[in-house]
């Protein structure tokens, strides 16, 4: 099993310094979940295809629920304190040569 650095700091991170109780890395959702607030995910998804263009970032995915079935968080942790619950994420990407997505920024 690979260990990926970024992935191990942010979940240390999560761990000692946000206090989460639960953290897993490379999480997806299960694809028997039920899918809630469906339509401003579709928005969402929307406004990012318009932003991004021709690059691409969905993959392919046609629909929100296609990209929600590709689509893994590297960490996920969850925190309780006092009764409230608090789930945080962490998306780690690092490219050696910058992310190439072209000069949109």
């Amino acid at each position: 099993m690979k260990i990926e650095m970024g992935e191990s700091l942010a979940a240390t991170w999560l761990k000692h310094i946000k206090g989460c109780v639960l953290v897993q890395s490379n999480w997806k959702a299960s694809p028997r979940w039920e899918e809630h607030n469906m339509p401003e995910i579709e928005r969402l998804v929307a406004e990012g295809r318009d932003f991004f263009g021709d690059l691409n970032v969905f993959r392919g995915a046609d629909t929100a629920t296609q990209q929600l079935h590709l689509a893994e968080c590297d960490v996920i942790g969850l925190s309780c304190a006092g009764g409230n619950y608090v789930w945080r994420s962490v998306e780690i990407a690092f490219h050696e040569n910058g992310l190439q997505y072209g000069n949109r920024y």
